[in-house]
């Protein structure tokens, strides 16, 4: 699977180490669960995850695999993929045929963050806009968007507020 990994910004754009450039649309900002700093990760598309999805259902079948791990898990000191932009725990679920135990939760980053009825702006908000700050537990991840669910401030629970949001304005907080 091919993905830049880390990016550093420059100037507007991202640029990966060995050069090429990205824009901020083709990444996301997160903390590497081995690190402490955020930073920009390049977004892995939602073909990729698809298709990550189905080969390691099919790897599991064939070799009876128990878990499914990053090179990160095996090799900490010198592996940091596949990253906070890759969505493992998600997969690992779906793979694996279990629930997930708890999702991702992000925080959104802009001043006033729109949450949509799908992944593009062209569809109409499902409530108001969600203020900086706001914490937001993942259902979906994709490439640009993702499909999340409001937490309630006060309670730190899930709301039956759900919806699309752009990925580059929320910022993983845990896993």
């Amino acid at each position: 699977m091919d993905n830049a990994g880390p990016l550093t910004l420059v100037g507007s754009k991202l640029q990966a180490w060995f050069g090429k450039t990205y824009p901020k649309s083709q990444a996301t900002q997160a903390t590497h669960k081995l690190e402490e700093e955020s930073r920009w990760w390049h977004a892995y598309t939602e073909i990729q995850i698809a298709t990550a999805v189905e080969l390691a259902k099919l790897l599991v079948k064939f070799y009876r695999l128990k878990e499914i791990v990053g090179h990160d898990d095996i090799a900490p000191g010198r592996k940091r993929d596949p990253g906070p932009a890759f969505p493992l725990i998600h997969i690992q679920a779906m793979v694996m045929g279990r629930p997930e135990e708890q999702s991702e939760r992000y925080r959104v980053t802009a001043t006033r963050l729109n949450i949509r009825k799908g992944p593009g702006s062209e569809f109409d908000r499902v409530s108001e806009s969600l203020k900086k700050g706001t914490e937001v537990s993942l259902l979906e991840k994709c490439d640009r968007w993702s499909k999340v669910e409001v937490i309630d401030k006060k309670t730190g629970k899930e709301t039956e507020i759900e919806g699309w949001v752009y990925n580059r304005y929320i910022q993983l907080i845990s896993a």
